[in-house]
């Protein structure tokens, strides 16, 4: 009664979604009575793997901005153990971003994929009635994040739709 968590592997549009959510939010709240929110956030989970866009060959240097990737930028995929970069910061007076970065074997596979994991948050109290605008502003804190972190090279073999 005190926790509701929402997870998807995709959606289109964000305002679809947070439709999504606000409709279960009122359920939760009609059922459970909660007074106020004690956290939201909204966390991105991105997975990057080389193959998966024909780029087995590059580095991550040429893939991934400096700001990212840091010092494991010109070494070889099998020479890295592990890397991983975690930083937290605040966004506005009541807003914050913890980003975690890391190479991990995704579903088992012996390749290195990056994992872009990043959680938007608000950890104040907040009213019942100022949800949706706290998930728009963490929504908005989340926005061009993946594209601000890849290089045009990677940018162009994802194949960015218009929707």
């Amino acid at each position: 009664s005190s926790f509701i968590a929402f997870s998807t592997l995709e959606y289109e549009v964000w305002e679809d979604f947070r439709e999504v959510i606000l409709k279960v939010l009122k359920k939760f709240v009609s059922i459970y009575k909660v007074p106020f929110y004690i956290r939201c956030g909204l966390r991105y989970k991105d997975i990057i793997t080389k193959s998966r866009y024909g780029l087995s060959g590059k580095k991550w240097s040429e893939l991934i901005l400096p700001n990212v990737i840091g010092i494991a930028a010109d070494i070889e995929d099998e020479r890295i153990e592990s890397f991983s970069l975690d930083t937290e910061y605040k966004q506005t007076a009541s807003t914050y971003t913890h980003n975690m970065f890391r190479f991990v074997h995704f579903n088992g596979s012996e390749e290195i994929s990056l994992l872009l994991d990043c959680d938007y948050y608000c950890k104040e109290l907040t009213e019942k009635s100022d949800v949706e605008g706290i998930l728009n502003t963490l929504h908005s804190h989340s926005s061009n994040f993946v594209s601000n972190s890849i290089t045009p090279l990677l940018e162009a073999a994802m194949k960015p739709e218009s929707i």
